[in-house]
């Protein structure tokens, strides 16, 4: 498997940018509206932890697929 050199620099960069437009009030939505405030600040957490974990880990979802299936089995 050839590695990006220049992966981790980009999640560096994505992971700065996604903890200041969570720390910022003034973003797509503001905070202070009921709810929707935050949603977009947890969008943009949840978008930053789906790409770490299928980046560093893309075989976690078949692996545990593969262990369900076993487990029904028996």
């Amino acid at each position: 498997m050839v590695e990006d050199p220049l992966r981790g620099k980009y999640f560096l960069i994505f992971g700065i940018a996604a903890l200041i437009y969570f720390l910022t009030p003034g973003d797509l939505v503001p905070d202070h509206i009921n709810f929707f405030g935050y949603l977009d600040d947890a969008i943009i957490l949840f978008a930053f932890i789906f790409s770490i974990t299928h980046t560093f880990y893309p075989d976690f979802n078949d692996k545990n697929e593969h262990d369900m299936k076993l487990m029904r089995s028996n």
